[in-house]
């Protein structure tokens, strides 16, 4: 009897060792497996935070590049504004000497239009003068030629008065 109590307490102790080294083993399985389901977990969450990170870094390049592209827009709407501006200010000089160049051609027309009617009035005083010289010389001749007509015409009847006191 001893020996088969003795067979029962191994074949009992064999037993409660092999469970409790079942028990063992499955304990340091669950805590392997708990271990790197936790490995896995924090590798999740580092892969979750990198993704977050990088979209994070990705939404700050495209708001810089947004922001960029605003700013490269704005200047490029400025530097227009200001080629437009220089352009219609150029424009606006240009008229404007145009305009005075064209009102100088008009003075320039209009002095040069005085000029030759002075011009014309002094050649038409200077004909008139002339004209008047001109009868006024007719005139003197007429007279002179009147005087002497009359003279040969008194010296005539002189000879012939005296020819005939002669003859009488």
């Amino acid at each position: 009897m001893r020996t088969q109590e003795l067979e029962a307490y191994r074949l009992e102790y064999d037993c409660s060792v092999k469970y409790e080294e079942k028990a063992e083993e499955a304990n340091r399985k669950r805590e392997e497996e708990e271990r790197q389901a936790a490995e896995l977990e924090a590798q999740r969450q580092a892969e979750i935070q990198r993704q977050q990170q990088e979209a994070e870094a990705e939404r700050q390049r495209q708001a810089a590049a947004e922001l960029e592209a605003q700013k490269q827009a704005q200047l490029e709407a400025q530097r227009k504004a200001e080629e437009e501006e220089a352009r219609r200010q150029q424009e606006e000089q240009l008229r404007r000497q145009q305009q005075q160049q064209q009102q100088e051609a008009e003075m320039r027309r209009q002095q040069e239009e005085q000029r030759l009617q002075e011009e014309r009035r002094r050649l038409e005083a200077e004909q008139q003068r002339q004209e008047q010289l001109r009868l006024q010389q007719q005139e003197h001749e007429r007279q002179q030629a009147e005087y002497l007509r009359m003279q040969q015409q008194q010296q005539q009847q002189t000879s012939v008065q005296s020819t005939s006191f002669s003859k009488a």
